[in-house]
């Protein structure tokens, strides 16, 4: 379990409200190239099915899912708590519509007609090509299913949000998720345990050769295929030499052939195309298909940290398991399961490809387990479920390897063929395995995969325009009105409804309003036993004072021996925490590193640290193990194990008792010890009721007491013991709680009280007196005080060996790292306001005061309704998305009477008007900073100038004056009117 910043889920109704913070208490997330994007959480609020839950992964990446499927149960404390799967929200378009979509061109221009009356967006979209497709009748989420198949391309999708909600939805078509530069690499060697290797079971192939199109002949079939021989310097084939040292096999006479496969291009007339094809196909099928699976951790162990692998990433792989040198191989991330609260993940990577043979198999595998997934298949957040696109990958994959003969009369009507045919009876020429045949006629289609015993085609597949009958179908999701059928089973047969008898059976496991079937009938024969016991005759008190007193002896004798294995618990517990111990549990085993302080708390994380005695008062972590992981104690859950050959005081771990049994046995004689022993009482007319302690030690050894005898024929007998556990708030009563029957959860504070019930042969109940169990409460008690003694300085002193570990040190409860490098992921404040991802450089911050920035690309600050953007050395302003005004430094103007003479100065444009609102505004003709400048003027002014002249008629003229009051603000002419 690794330490690390704590995930929060925040829960929204589908309208977009915020309902607040979840208390999950297990979160699982699967992400997976077959479109698998599933949230597991187990959490106390009711959800409801729609909820949105929004995280923020350790990557900084929102994602958003929809609640899908709901169980409600309570926990081992009684406690209600709802137990849900969440699926990616682009699955919301399963209910958004495509009446008549004929989207063509690029990827993008396409998405964007699929997504236009939706709330999602296109995102980014690099995977090229142009195509057309006709979306008619089908949902958005389907459309979006046909787009991938047409165009290529895997699905992702982008959530963005500004803090208090969801702001963008984004889908994405990516020509391949991950990074396909990723600097992971993995070694494969042979002695290598924890990491799984499966591997394909095809073989390499090394020498392929290719065949396009055939030529038509007169009989209706086809010809000689297309090859390249003729500009492959007479080779029909491609071959890798190296390939074939490797994947080869014996010729008998010293020298290696290759392994040869072929590769058809049915439509393909041109050879230089097919010469490259077929290269290519050869690049695909010369390495072996190998997938591995294994933790984070172990993959971290082997050198490598993988702490920011994702889904699609290219690993570089090189595999051992072959020869010496190794096989360098290439495959991609294919899926992640992570636990989003311990920060455990496992990957899953190579290349991930098989043959027929396994695919059926995975698909049995699937239909085995497919009851249980029936109500995610309608919401698949990718194509289509995995087995049956592995199904469908095969398929493809052989069809495609295959040529094609062909029959056509008016008799026959059309036959197709992997083998030649006859021109005049459609049957093959000769008897080969793997034959199959297509026949489509006026009838319908009929298929057939051998022939019977008198030579002809053995039709068992049959499609008509009334029925579809087969052998084996298989199929994703089947929905009917009604289903006919003789008998439905599951394949071990435990299981059977018989539709022509009525006859139905369950198994023992099987579960009928939650219970098993086997509880059921187990509750009915208990019922039936304990009323024989009633029934039983009575015995005399003094056999009944001797079995009180004998169960009040063996109940007093545990909680002695039970304090005392505590103690030593402790104890061991106390002698084992050491420095070690600690950093493994903070460090995730050393994979997180860096050293930085959160929450009060130190943590230090190296790859070495030298360092002798860790001594503390108290210890607070996560799991203390040593490194083979044989001793441990979880802190979180409780949880504590030691091995069998840990030592305890002066004696082994493995010779103390971890659990204690009461056993019962009937015998027919008063001094013979009985043969058979149960965990139950039931005492017999005429027998002796013997009972004995079983103890299981902790190397796995069993040990027995010396048996006793509880009653004979004349005496009543015990037919049940039951011990009981009582949670008290004072260590003199039982007070504040109830008996249980199993022991309640610990709270810091109070006193565990046992005692025995008694149930005897007659029925009556008896219960010995309360003893107050000082070892578990002692035990739980010392494990709280261990845990609030350890305080910052004293978890420092331990992981610094009390500061003589150079570069790390304490001062005024501060802390000090000094080193030249430090990696680390994201660096953020306590609540997330402000990070700074040092993998991406993206840094989010809400206050900044900074003497000098240098920046190359965008800077955005404010609102989408009033936006300032500075980019390519200007400054702009938008309003939701339109930009309404630019402040640019690159004007450049000359004097037009002197071109050689040029200006520079500041461009400012707007989309309507520039407003400009000063007190004052002054103005000087130079560029100096230093020059005085004028403050222009504001205020009315008057001008007397001529307005008119006219002809006196007399040899002189006259002319009218007139006055002008104009305005300035500024220095600026705002109006102009005439007297």
């Amino acid at each position: 379990m690794a330490l690390i910043r704590r995930i929060g889920f925040t829960r929204f109704s589908r309208w977009g409200d915020n309902l607040g913070r979840l208390t999950v208490s297990a979160a699982t997330h699967t992400d997976a190239l077959d479109g698998t994007d599933e949230l597991n959480i187990t959490c106390a609020e009711d959800l409801v099915k729609g909820d949105r839950v929004v995280w923020i992964d350790l990557q900084g990446v929102c994602h958003e899912h929809i609640v899908d499927t709901i169980d409600r149960v309570h926990d081992d404390d009684g406690a209600p708590e709802t137990q849900a799967t969440c699926i990616n929200s682009i699955n919301e378009t399963w209910d958004d519509w495509l009446d008549d979509k004929r989207p063509s061109g690029s990827v993008s221009v396409a998405l964007t007609s699929i997504l236009a009356d939706t709330r999602w967006e296109v995102g980014t979209c690099d995977q090229g090509g142009t195509a057309s497709r006709t979306l008619y009748h089908i949902s958005v989420r389907e459309g979006i299913a046909e787009l991938l198949e047409t165009w290529g391309g895997e699905l992702e999708t982008t959530i963005v949000h500004n803090g208090a909600g969801i702001v963008a939805r984004r889908v994405n078509i990516r020509a391949l998720r991950g990074n396909q530069s990723s600097a992971k690499r993995f070694t494969w060697t042979k002695d290598l345990v924890s990491v799984k290797r499966s591997m394909a079971s095809d073989n390499p192939k090394t020498r392929v050769y290719g065949y396009g199109k055939g030529v038509k002949t007169e009989g209706g079939g086809y010809g000689r295929r297309l090859t390249f021989g003729d500009i492959n310097g007479g080779k029909d084939y491609v071959e890798d030499a190296e390939a074939t040292e490797i994947w080869g096999h014996p010729d008998g006479e010293g020298g290696i052939l290759p392994a040869v496969a072929s590769y058809v291009n049915e439509q393909c007339e041109d050879a230089a195309q097919l010469l490259q094809e077929t290269k290519d196909y050869l690049k695909q099928v010369k390495e072996p298909k190998v997938t591995y699976t294994a933790s984070v951790i172990d993959l971290y162990a082997f050198g490598r940290s993988w702490e920011g692998v994702g889904v699609g990433d290219d690993v570089a792989i090189i595999d051992k398991g072959f020869s010496e040198e190794g096989v360098r191989l290439h495959g991609r991330v294919s899926q992640i399961e992570r636990d989003l609260l311990t920060g455990d993940a496992t990957v899953t990577f190579g290349t991930l490809t098989d043959t027929m043979a396994d695919m059926w198999q995975s698909v049995s595998n699937a239909l085995k387990g497919n009851s249980q997934q029936n109500a995610l298949y309608d919401a698949a957040a990718g194509t289509s479920v995995s087995w049956l696109q592995q199904l469908q990958a095969a398929l493809n994959a052989q069809f495609n390897a295959v040529g094609t003969y062909r029959v056509e009369t008016f008799e026959l009507g059309t036959i197709y063929s992997n083998v030649p045919i006859d021109a005049l009876n459609g049957l093959p020429l000769r008897n080969t395995s793997g034959m199959w045949a297509v026949n489509l006629n006026g009838m319908g289609l009929r298929l057939a995969s051998g022939l019977t015993s008198d030579g002809q085609w053995d039709w068992k597949t049959f499609l008509t325009g009334g029925m579809v009958t087969a052998d084996l179908i298989n199929a994703g999701t089947m929905r009917a009105d009604r289903v006919r059928a003789g008998l439905l089973t599951d394949e071990k047969g435990k299981n059977f409804w018989d539709l022509t008898t009525g006859e139905f059976s369950l198994s023992a496991t099987a579960t009928v309003g939650g219970d098993t079937v086997q509880s059921i009938a187990d509750t009915a024969a208990s019922g039936a036993q304990q009323n024989a016991v009633k029934a039983a005759e009575e015995a005399d008190a003094k056999r009944l004072e001797e079995a009180k007193k004998y169960a009040a002896e063996q109940a007093s004798s545990a909680g002695t021996d039970a304090k005392d294995q505590a103690k030593k618990y402790v104890d061991a517990l106390d002698e084992a925490l050491g420095q070690k111990s600690i950093f493994d549990r903070l460090t995730n085993n050393g994979e997180t590193q860096g050293v930085y302080l959160k929450d009060g708390k130190v943590y230090i994380n190296a790859t070495y640290m030298d360092t002798g005695v860790l001594d503390a008062d108290l210890l607070k972590a996560g799991i203390i193990t040593d490194k083979a992981g044989k001793n441990f104690w979880d802190l979180t859950t409780g949880e504590f194990s030691l091995s069998a050959d840990a030592s305890v005081g002066d004696g082994d771990v493995g010779s103390s008792v971890v659990a204690v049994d009461v056993q019962y046995g009937n015998s027919t004689s008063s001094s013979t010890v009985p043969t058979t022993w149960t965990t139950y009482a039931n005492w017999k007319q005429g027998q002796y009721l013997w009972t004995r302690l079983k103890l299981t030690l902790a190397d796995g050894n069993t040990e027995y007491t010396t048996a006793h005898r509880m009653a004979d024929n004349d005496g009543i007998g015990v037919s049940q013991v039951c011990e009981q556990y009582y949670l008290s708030t004072s260590s003199t009563a039982q007070t504040g709680g109830n008996w249980y029957y199993y022991q309640p959860t610990w709270v810091s504070g109070r006193y565990y009280w046992t005692r025995s019930e008694i149930t005897w042969s007659d029925g009556t109940k008896t219960y010995t007196t309360p003893v107050l169990a000082r070892a578990l409460t002692s035990g739980n008690q010392s494990t709280d005080d261990l845990d609030e003694d350890l305080d910052q300085r004293e978890v420092f002193n331990r992981l610094t060996n009390n500061g003589q570990t150079q570069g790390i040190y304490l001062s005024g409860g501060l802390l000090y790292i000094n080193a030249s490098y430090i990696e680390t992921g994201i660096i953020s404040d306590r609540i997330g306001r402000n990070t700074w991802n040092l993998s991406t450089g993206k840094l989010t911050t809400n206050y900044m005061t900074a003497n000098n920035i240098r920046a190359n690309g965008t800077f955005e600050c404010g609102s989408a309704s009033n936006l300032l953007r500075l980019i390519n050395g200007e400054i702009r302003g938008l309003e939701n998305g339109t930009q309404i005004g630019c402040i640019d430094f690159s004007a450049h103007s000359y004097n037009i009477d002197n071109p050689s003479i040029k200006y520079r100065g500041i461009q400012m444009t707007a989309e309507g008007t520039v407003r400009i609102s000063s007190p004052q505004i002054s103005t000087a003709a130079s560029s100096n900073e230093s020059t005085t400048a004028t403050i222009c003027h504001t205020g009315n002014h008057r001008l007397h100038y001529v307005s008119e002249i006219h002809d006196n008629g007399n040899g002189t003229v006259g002319w009218t004056n007139s006055w002008r009051s104009i305005n300035f603000i500024n220095g600026l002419c705002t109006t102009c009117s005439f007297d």
